[in-house]
């Protein structure tokens, strides 16, 4: 039964720290790689626009 407790306790603690300070980092590191792509813009698109009246 302790063992059960040991596992969810270290569980917990790495949620917190992976929420805190690894999501962050990933983000970051993600980004820097990412870094050169570029998103091409297509100003001439118009979305159409459907009007469902009962």
């Amino acid at each position: 039964m302790d063992f059960i407790w040991l596992v969810l306790f270290i569980i917990s603690g790495f949620t917190i720290l992976w929420g805190m300070i690894g999501y962050p980092l990933s983000i970051i590191l993600v980004g820097k790689c990412l870094r050169d792509a570029s998103i091409k813009k297509n100003y001439s698109y118009e979305p159409t626009v459907t009007l469902g009246l009962c």
